[in-house]
């Protein structure tokens, strides 16, 4: 389900922190240039993407499966950025904001797929 695909992407960030931000800094070299980054840009990408896939309105959308995925994946690297880099602040718990970031992505691409609620799966 598209919240198990979430919270994997999560938890690898969590869990690698440094492998994270190293994935993704402007001071790195062209990742093809490092097998082992690439294989881990490619295996975000994929797993991104493969969550947008689950969407079968995607098809009648209008949407693309790319445009779904980056824009899932630009919304959870914003967050785990702001946390990884300390920028939410003392007061902020950062496991509500992803809850919270969870429900909007899910709700909404609920919303702009026209996906029943009542709809088996529909979790996607």
């Amino acid at each position: 389900t598209v919240p198990v695909l979430l919270e994997t992407y999560l938890n690898f960030a969590r869990q690698e922190p440094d492998l994270y931000r190293l994935m993704y800094t402007d001071l790195q070299a062209v990742p093809s240039q490092h097998p082992e980054l690439e294989a881990q840009v490619s295996r975000a990408r994929a797993l991104i993407t493969q969550m947008a896939e689950r969407f079968p309105q995607l098809a009648t959308s209008g949407e693309s499966s790319a445009a779904v995925a980056h824009a899932f994946w630009a919304s959870l690297h914003g967050v785990i950025s702001i946390h990884l880099h300390n920028a939410f602040g003392q007061n902020t718990n950062f496991e509500e904001v992803v809850s919270f970031l969870s429900k909007v992505l899910i709700e909404g691409a609920r919303v702009v797929l026209k996906i029943p609620e009542d709809e088996p799966g529909s979790s996607a």
